[in-house]
């Protein structure tokens, strides 16, 4: 394989991992935002069980707490 057809190959690769990544990172927060939304309007929890379910937002997408968290 020569280099342009090699470097045309990994071009198209790339531009496809990019517009995967753009789409994850782009959706990924909005769908965060609306679940912590949903909760924030729920006037039938505490704001007590609103903080624990939004912990658990943060936990399902991977986004990190820290260790204060936990008691």
């Amino acid at each position: 394989m020569d280099f342009e057809k090699y470097l045309e190959k990994n071009c198209l690769v790339l531009e496809y991992m990019h517009e995967s990544f753009v789409e994850v990172f782009k959706t990924q927060p909005i769908l965060m935002i609306e679940e912590i939304q949903k909760i924030l309007q729920n006037h039938d929890t505490s704001d007590f069980m609103k903080v624990e379910q939004i912990v658990e937002v943060y936990e399902k997408y991977g986004v990190s707490t820290g260790g204060c968290h936990d008691f």
